[in-house]
């Protein structure tokens, strides 16, 4: 697999555990066949561009499509990492799903009472080649749009995960 360029990283808590949180992640990706995304993965080019496999969260599997997006690794509930192309770049998108961690616990006072909860931590990285692909990433990149893409994104799982 090529090692693209690091862009950024995100990181959201969910007011869920790992599990629910991972099924709430798995099913917001799914989802976007359905959503906004799939017209501009058809308006640049992507590839893959329709949804294919299993998008149930345990049985995700390498190979699994949505717009924009392949699965390249799942290791639920910890790691879903999604790969695609389009006319402007290459690119990654790997959520990494851990315990969040309350700094108030310490080992006088453990969390015997504490909700659980699940840091959510989206990282970006991506290639952008040529003319059109510099111009490309100043549009999306530079602007400030990934970013807000991003963390609306990872709102939605949040909120879908604490339901």
């Amino acid at each position: 697999m090529e090692r693209l360029p690091y862009i950024d990283e995100i990181s959201i808590t969910a007011p869920a555990d790992l599990d629910a949180t991972w099924s709430a992640l798995v099913a917001a990706m799914g989802a976007t066949s359905r959503s906004p995304i799939a017209h501009y993965a058809r308006l640049v080019g992507a590839d893959p561009v329709a949804a294919r496999g299993d998008w149930d969260g345990r049985r995700l599997r390498p190979g699994a499509t949505v717009p924009g997006f392949a699965v390249d690794d799942a290791q639920a509930p910890h790691r879903l990492r999604l790969t695609g192309r389009h006319r402007f770049a290459r690119y990654a998108l790997t959520f990494r799903l851990e315990p969040a961690s309350d700094p108030a616990v310490t080992p006088a006072t453990p969390a015997t009472t504490a909700a659980p909860a699940t840091r959510i931590t989206a990282e970006t990285r991506a290639a952008f080649p040529g003319v059109l692909g510099r111009a490309y990433r100043a549009l999306v990149i530079t602007s400030g749009g990934h970013r807000i893409a991003v963390h609306r994104m990872l709102r939605g799982v949040r909120g879908r995960a604490a339901r």
